[in-house]
């Protein structure tokens, strides 16, 4: 409080802010990588179920091209980005240790040690992309 030496009323000063908490920027950094690595099986669904329609014969052939070849889209996805799945994840467990909130590292963690399964089926997948030499 000051005085003001015009009037005798004392006039409140400046409010103090808040203290803000800091952002816990790496568990954001490993949250969007996780959210790809959910988001992109999706989109390759999408994809295979747009071009599988309008290529196959007839509707039941499209129908087992967007069904039974989706799942198989789903899960290369996931095996591709599975070695992603585990940056996210070491990124969660690193961000558990800085300050801020630990939600968005929380979330990578479980997302990204799901998602880190598919190592498993990665040579699998890459013994079916890559050419033979």
């Amino acid at each position: 409080m000051t005085m003001d030496a015009a009037s005798p009323v004392a006039t409140p000063g400046p409010m103090p802010l808040p203290a803000r908490r800091p952002r816990n920027k790496i568990g954001i950094v490993a949250m969007v990588i996780v959210l790809f690595l959910v988001v992109a099986p999706i989109v390759g669904w999408i994809v295979l179920a747009i071009a599988g329609a309008g290529s196959a014969e007839s509707r039941d052939n499209a129908i087992m091209i967007v069904l039974f070849g989706g799942l198989i889209v789903i899960l290369e996805v996931i095996s591709i980005t599975s070695p992603l799945a585990v940056g996210a994840l070491i990124l969660g467990i690193v961000s558990m240790f800085a300050p801020g909130s630990k939600a968005p590292g929380i979330f990578a963690i479980v997302i990204g040690a799901i998602y880190s399964l598919g190592l498993f089926g990665l040579p699998t997948v890459l013994a079916e992309i890559l050419p033979k030499s």
